[in-house]
């Protein structure tokens, strides 16, 4: 949730923009704490952890794409139709009942109940085998939430008051059938679980595995059992009365309370706490800092609603408030004392007014969290491209044209449910000699000090650029990249993190205080999705990236030495002739492999001697190369296949190109590393076990600081 938190000054402290609550976390987990005991063992409600920046009409937000599922919503729809239609036919049977008509409204009420129970109920066993502690459990919820808030909106034209009336009549029917679609899949859960321990006792139930055995429930509790967040959309200051109007009616039954009597009741807290505030009260001020974990100065800066709405703070000045003079007595000459505010109630109905102010603000402050969390979806369409029929996988170009591969979306209904499916740039850093150093050469001390000094750093470098690790192993990293508001050209900003994280190995290295042979730095461009697996049953999910452009990334980072050539042909001529003249070898073995020896002189004569060497000459000054397909990277290597980093950066920066004697290298000058930087083609890789496509050629690009470049070789 703190993704959606932003800075107040007035505070000092990132919160949700809330008028009830403070909006920071600690006062959000401590809303849906479902006992005041339990605050230091509950969990912080989750939401999905990919968010998207939204538009709706001329603002623009993170939030949550989800596409719709026509089918629940019709189902939502007439179970809702259905229920509205029995209200008004019991208001109408007092006056002229109509058995049979009656009967056959029941049976359809029944049957639409068990079509909404059944569609909801099924989403929501997908949804929990599919969550992996990402928060899909609370988000399913929000979204029945908002197509249940809309859909009343459509159905219930009448005035407003009317409408919510109604609303809160329905309430309680909407629960108990939502409670329900949410036992039996629990139900059904458990049986399965059952099925399952027959292969093993030691299994785990799935709503424990998926949710987290410390999962907050109060959260989804809160959305199927709260009345305020149905009467509206958006939950703030300027509804608060309305609110309540509608919810202290005789028709409530949650209530003993009147609305004549909650507003007397808020009047009476509202002035109680400004004349605290107004007097400059030292013992309450610190007591009010305490309860809300801010500063005393600050405590002047909180809003009134958070102050009049706080459990704690009602109940620990009630029986203060209690004793208020009353603004609604009538004056008489009789009068010898002025009466209270308690007076109006009775000291028994006090303490249930107090009960339900309470209950009013927990579902008040519950509910604006809700709101403001559900007012973060839009509803949309982000159908997945087509398959490629050979390869089975979606292809990056029709991704990226159809902008489906930036944006993630969450689709609730049959089959998958999150469309992760990314466009990003992924950075596999590997360190050369980190085998042989951890076999004995330095103790594993020193090592874990090496590594700590050289990847504290790169981890900094990598955020700067929008890089977010994805994993460590060992002696090597893999970071992603991905287009956001700040860092709008991934495939670029990954460049610029390999070119600094290189310029610093380097110098650690010219230090002394680099004991790794080499580093590696693949760098490509692709589709990506997001894996998350489980560590234990409390630990949230750890999320890494697969696929093809996972794999190639890490093959891009190869440091396999240069083909060796192997014998030359006079080597080859001179080691028949030692063989022949040694005086214990056996000749019958040696006329054996002459015929060997001397084919493998006129092979290598043929394809070593008469090759060109001004490949070679140039090979040697590159960090970067290919020789007969083997790629040999120490130093940073970019694919240049279509849709690769290559051709990415080619569309977003002005590559000069220039020819030098025996090929074409490109050159731009990055305004932020301030740096010329080179791009020189390595040649066309084979990746074994992997389908690159093109008869398995995949192009390599070299990356390089011109000042590093032998002038001789541009």
């Amino acid at each position: 949730m703190l993704k959606f938190a932003t800075f107040d000054s007035r505070l000092n402290i990132k919160r949700l923009p809330l008028a009830y609550s403070l909006g920071d976390l600690s006062s959000i987990r401590e809303i849906f704490t479902p006992e005041p005991g339990d605050v230091g063992r509950t969990q912080l409600p989750i939401l999905p952890p990919q968010v998207e920046t939204l538009s709706r009409e001329t603002s623009e937000f993170s939030g949550y794409l989800v596409e719709g599922s026509p089918a629940l919503l019709v189902a939502i729809r007439e179970f809702f139709a259905s229920i509205i239609s029995q209200h008004q036919a019991r208001q109408q049977a007092a006056a002229s009942p109509n058995v049979q008509a009656a009967g056959t409204m029941r049976q359809h009420y029944d049957e639409t109940k068990r079509v909404c129970m059944n569609r909801i109920g099924t989403r929501l066993l997908n949804v929990i085998k599919q969550d992996r502690r990402l928060g899909l459990y609370n988000l399913y919820w929000l979204v029945i939430s908002k197509y249940s808030v809309t859909i009343l909106d459509q159905l219930i034209p009448a005035k407003k008051s009317q409408k919510s009336q109604m609303r809160i009549a329905l309430q309680p029917i909407i629960m108990q059938t939502f409670q329900q679609a949410m036992q039996r899949v629990h139900s059904h859960l458990r049986k399965e679980d059952d099925g399952l321990r027959h292969y093993s006792q030691y299994i785990r139930d799935t709503l424990t595995t998926h949710l987290g055995a410390t999962f907050n429930h109060e959260f989804s509790q809160a959305i199927i059992a709260g009345q305020i967040h149905l009467l509206a959309h958006h939950i703030g200051r300027q509804n608060v009365l309305e609110c309540a109007q509608a919810v202290f009616c005789k028709e409530n039954d949650m209530y003993a309370m009147t609305y004549d009597d909650f507003l007397k009741f808020y009047i009476g807290v509202r002035s109680y706490i400004d004349s605290r505030l107004r007097s400059d009260d030292a013992g309450f001020n610190e007591m009010v800092a305490t309860i809300f974990r801010v500063p005393t100065q600050t405590v002047r800066q909180l809003p009134m609603e958070m102050l009049i709405f706080h459990p704690t703070i009602i109940s620990l000045f009630a029986e203060e408030i209690k004793q208020l003079p009353s603004r609604t007595h009538k004056k008489s000459l009789f009068r010898t004392t002025s009466p209270h505010l308690g007076d109006e109630f009775g000291d028994e109905a006090w303490e249930f007014a107090v009960n339900d102010y309470l209950t009013f603000a927990k579902d008040l402050r519950r509910s604006e969290i809700i709101a403001f969390f559900r007012n973060r979806l839009v509803f949309g369409k982000n159908s997945q491209p087509p398959k490629s029929s050979a390869t089975g996988r979606v292809s990056a170009s029709a991704a990226v044209s159809s902008g489906i591969a930036d944006t993630v979306s969450y689709r609730f209904d049959k089959g998958r449910i999150v469309n992760d499916l990314r466009g990003v740039t992924l950075i596999f850093l590997d360190l050369r000699g980190f085998t042989e150093l951890s076999a004995g050469e330095i103790t594993d001390e020193e090592l874990k000090e090496h590594l700590y000094r050289f990847f504290d750093p790169v981890v900094n470098i990598l955020n700067y650029f929008g890089g977010t690790i994805k994993n460590y192993a060992g002696d090597g990293i893999l970071a992603a990249f991905h287009a956001d508001s700040t860092h709008k050209n991934h495939a670029l900003e990954a460049v610029r993190a390999a070119v600094e994280i290189y310029k610093f190995f380097v110098i650690l290295q010219e230090e002394g205080r680099m004991p790794f042979q080499g580093m590696g730095i693949g760098i490509h461009s692709g589709l990506v999705e997001e894996a998350y697996f489980f560590f234990d049953q409390d630990t949230p999910g750890f999320n890494t990236v697969i696929g093809l452009a996972a794999n190639l990334v890490g093959r891009l980072s190869s440091g396999k030495a240069d083909k060796k050539k192997g014998l030359d042909s006079q080597e080859a001529l001179s080691l028949l002739e030692t063989l022949i003249a040694s005086p214990n070898i056996d000749l019958s073995l040696v006329a054996n492999i002459e015929g060997i020896l001397r084919q493998t002189a006129n092979a290598f004569r043929h394809r070593y001697e008469a090759a060109p060497s001004d490949h070679s000459t140039l090979q040697e000054h590159l960090s970067v190369k290919v020789v007969q397909g083997i790629l040999n990277n120490q130093g940073i290597a970019i694919s240049g296949v279509e849709q690769g980093t290559f051709e990415r950066i080619r569309e977003s920066v002005d590559l000069k190109e220039i020819e030098s004697a025996d090929r074409v290298y490109y050159a731009y000058f990055d305004n932020v590393l301030r740096e010329q930087i080179v791009f020189i083609k390595a040649g066309d890789a084979s990746f074994k076990g992997i389908d690159t496509g093109d008869q398995g050629k995949f192009p390599v690009w070299g990356v390089y600081l011109e000042r590093d470049v032998p002038k001789s070789l541009l």
